[in-house]
This record gives structure tokens, C-alpha cells and sequence, in this order.
């Protein structure tokens, strides 16, 4: 599929597509490992050593260290992986892609909610990663970006389903298809209603 692009407008796309196996290989493991285990991996950029494929995706991470136990169980306990790591992945990527850097964070924040979902469903407490995604706003007002990455919404039929708070855009490299949980099928669903209602 990536193939067929467009090559004047795959780049930011594939970008897109890249953040995503890059989060999903370091985010969602890390809150996983943190809430599971009660660990705290390493954060910092220079003590996360990236390899990647021939192909040029993320194939692994090597961390200088084995980390250490988590001694705080509030969301605050997030704030080094955001502030260190998560943040400044997101900046660059946007600078280099030209894309907004609310799409990179909520590429990041699916791949948290997912790590924490992993944890819940073996028993873990995941009280304060769920706080964490609720809370609008961080310390000293700042907004959270990672804020309800996935969202449920309710359908008619009284069920609920998941939806990304942003489109990652990935629709673009897949022939115009779009992920069950994007946000823009509501748009084209209202879109085909008012087109057969006319």
C-alpha cells in the first residue's frame, strides 16, 4: 500500500505510520511494565539507544540501565516519560513532518492506553494511568496532551464504541480506507445520511 503513494505526499503519512510502530514498541511496553510490575524503565532520550530495520522501522530499544521501582502510585508518576521522551519525539516529528503535534500525541497516548489495558486486564492497578488520561490539564494548568487518546462513544443500538480523539492520517497511505476507531467515519457517515436523505 505504501508503495502506491503519492511520493510528494506519503512522506508526512509514513511519518505518521512511523511514530506509530515507535510508540508502540516503547510506550505502551513501558506503562505496561510500570503499572504490572510496579518498574520504572529508563526515559531520557540518552539512555534509550534506537535500532531500527533495514526497512528503516523500529525494530528495538536498548536502555542503558534495568531501572528501578516505582515508589509513587499517582499520575504525577508519568511526568519523566512525557517531559523526557514523549514530548520531544512528538516535537521533531512535527517539525519534520509538517503534520500537527496533537496527531504524534495521540499516536503516543493510544499506545498508553493500550500498555495500561494490557495491565488491567491481568489485575493490575491502573487507577492513577487512567487519572492521568482523564485529567485535562497537568501541573501548573498545562495542558495534557495526552488527554482521552480513545475515546468510547455510545451508539444507538446502547453499546459503546472506541473512537481516537485525533485521525492519524494513515488512510491517506491505505487508498482512502480509514481504521474502524477514526474519527472521520462519523463525518462521512453524517455525509452519506444527508446524501440518500436528499
Amino acid at each position: 500500500m505504501v508503495a502506491r503513494a503519492d511520493p510528494r505526499t506519503a512522506s508526512p503519512y509514513l511519518i505518521s505510520r512511523w511514530s506509530q510502530w515507535y510508540f508502540a514498541l516503547l510506550v505502551a511496553p513501558w506503562v505496561y511494565i510500570h503499572l504490572r510490575h510496579q518498574w520504572q524503565l529508563p526515559y531520557h532520550l540518552a539512555d534509550i539507544a534506537y535500532v531500527q530495520s533495514e526497512q528503516g522501522t523500529p525494530q528495538r530499544f536498548v536502555l542503558s540501565s534495568l531501572g528501578s521501582p516505582v515508589e509513587e502510585r499517582q499520575w504525577q508518576a508519568f511526568l519523566p516519560l512525557i517531559d523526557e521522551h514523549i514530548a520531544p519525539v512528538c516535537q521533531q516529528l512535527s517539525a519534520l513532518s509538517g503534520l500537527s503535534a496533537a496527531l504524534f500525541w495521540n499516536n503516543a497516548g493510544v499506545r498508553f492506553y493500550q500498555g495500561m489495558n494490557q495491565a488491567e486486564q491481568e489485575g493490575a492497578d491502573v487507577r492513577h494511568a487512567a487519572d492521568l488520561l482523564d485529567r485535562t490539564e497537568l501541573t501548573n494548568g498545562e495542558k495534557n496532551r495526552l488527554y482521552q487518546p480513545i475515546r468510547l462513544r455510545p451508539l444507538l443500538s446502547g453499546e459503546q464504541k472506541k473512537e481516537l480523539r485525533h485521525c492519524c492520517l494513515i488512510y491517506r497511505l491505505e487508498g482512502g480506507v480509514f481504521c474502524p476507531s477514526c474519527p472521520r467515519l462519523r463525518a462521512e457517515h453524517r455525509k452519506r445520511t444527508t446524501c440518500v436523505k436528499g
